[in-house]
């Protein structure tokens, strides 16, 4: 049922960075009808985060057998992600970082907004938001140092393998409380036979004109990147 879902993202609390802890079971795999159902319920909101899309939202189990409306819940890409991360390798659409300083909800609602800003032409958040990214890389080395893999490829390769040998290491480690989080990046690909392509722009032009007006207006990407970008660094 819904009401055991834990509501802030994060690593699955049913296994530390096992894959699919939900009987392998995937947005795809699940009826289309059963889907817009769910959607519709949860107002194409992010149970976890609180994004808001009509599109490029997914569906996720939340028991290891769903049956009624109430097992699943809505969830955005970056969210989703948290829950299957071996699916984040056939994307290749996360990372991993070491920011204490951010909670993953901010992080999940608050990259795609600077995203969005990067690819306006008329931005001028542009400088501190790259900034931004720059520090999320070193805190993205720093993170791997302490996952004891050299980069991210490797760390991953491990992952996409179950994660076997890290999950005895990370046994009875809560990360997430220590500082680790998942950096979702701006790409998302997608594989047709031999043929792969980057569905993110697509995304982010869904987001350019979907997208809630904010409190702050044209402003909150800014606004936000400088915030994160002050905590992190003083």
């Amino acid at each position: 049922m819904t009401d055991a879902y834990d509501p802030e993202p994060g690593l699955s609390p049913s296994g530390v960075l096992v894959p699919n802890p939900y009987g392998g079971i995937i947005s795809e795999d699940i009826p289309q009808g059963i889907r817009d159902a769910i959607h519709f319920r949860d107002n194409n909101t992010c149970r976890a985060c609180g994004f808001l899309s009509t599109r490029f939202m997914a569906v996720q189990p939340v028991v290891a057998v769903p049956l009624l409306p109430e097992d699943y819940v809505t969830l955005c890409r970056p969210c989703w992600m948290l829950e299957n991360m071996d699916r984040a390798v056939i994307h290749e659409s996360a990372a991993f970082a070491w920011i204490p300083e951010l909670t993953q909800r901010e992080i999940n609602s608050g990259l795609p907004l600077i995203y969005i800003e990067r690819q306006s032409r008329n931005s001028t958040a542009g400088e501190i938001i790259r900034k931004l990214l720059d520090t999320f890389k070193k805190r993205s080395d720093k993170a791997y140092k302490r996952l004891g893999a050299k980069d991210r490829d490797r760390f991953f390769a491990v992952l996409s393998d179950n994660g076997k040998n890290h999950r005895a290491r990370l046994e009875g480690v809560d990360l997430r409380e220590e500082g680790l989080r998942i950096w979702p990046l701006d790409r998302w690909i997608e594989h047709s036979g031999q043929m792969e392509f980057n569905s993110y722009p697509m995304m982010i032009s869904h987001w350019r004109k979907s997208r809630p007006v904010t409190p702050y207006g044209n402003r909150a990407a800014g606004l936000i990147a400088q915030d994160w970008l002050t905590r992190m660094t003083s």
